[in-house]
C-alpha cells in the first residue's frame, strides 16, 4: 500500500505450534477490510499494515543479538525460546484456570494452552459459562461470528498496545 508504513512481526513456534503460527499468519495477511464508497471497516488488523514471518526457535536464537527492542516478537507455545519472555510476562487472565494463557509486555507477547484442564467435564461447562460472559460483555469488540479473531489480538496487544492501565 502506498504511504502506508508495515509493521514488523515475527511469530515464533517450534514443530508442534507451527500450525498456529501458519494460521496466525494467514489470518494477519487476509484482505478482509470493507470497503464501502469513502467507508472502510478494519476487520482484524488493516489490510497491509503488518508483514509477519514465521521463525523457528533456531532461527530466533541466531537472530536475537540482532533483534532491537522496537521488534515485534509472538511466541506461541510453551516452547524454550519463550521461556525467559514467560518469566517476565503475567500470562494470567479470565482464563488461566482452563489453561489458556496470553499477555504481553512491551513489544512481546506470548499465546499458550495446555489443554488438560478442558478435559474435565465441570472445568470445561465453566469455560463455555465463563467464554459466554466474556462474549456477552468485554469480548463483543473482539468477537467475529462467536470467534475471538486472532488478528485484533495482535492488533491490540502487540502492535498497537492499546492499554485500559
Amino acid at each position: 500500500m502506498l504511504g502506508q508504513q508495515t509493521k514488523k512481526l515475527i511469530i515464533v513456534v517450534d514443530k508442534k505450534t507451527n500450525v498456529y503460527g501458519e494460521l496466525l499468519s494467514a489470518l494477519i495477511s487476509m484482505k478482509d477490510d470493507k470497503v464501502d464508497g469513502d467507508t472502510v471497516e478494519i476487520v482484524g488488523v488493516k489490510d497491509g499494515s503488518i508483514d509477519a514471518a514465521i521463525w523457528d526457535e533456531k532461527t530466533y536464537a541466531d537472530n536475537l543479538s540482532q533483534l532491537g527492542s522496537s521488534q515485534k516478537i509472538v511466541f506461541i507455545g510453551k516452547i524454550d525460546a519463550s521461556k525467559p519472555v514467560m518469566q517476565n510476562i503475567n500470562g494470567a487472565n479470565d482464563f488461566s484456570k482452563f489453561g489458556i494463557y496470553y499477555g504481553s509486555l512491551g513489544n512481546k507477547a506470548i499465546i499458550h494452552v495446555d489443554d488438560k484442564p478442558l478435559l474435565d467435564k465441570p472445568t470445561y461447562g465453566e469455560f463455555i459459562e465463563s467464554y459466554s460472559s466474556f462474549i456477552d460483555t468485554i469480548g463483543k469488540e473482539y468477537v467475529n461470528n462467536q470467534e475471538i479473531t486472532a488478528t485484533r489480538f495482535v492488533q491490540d496487544v502487540v502492535v498497537e498496545r492499546k492499554s485500559k492501565r
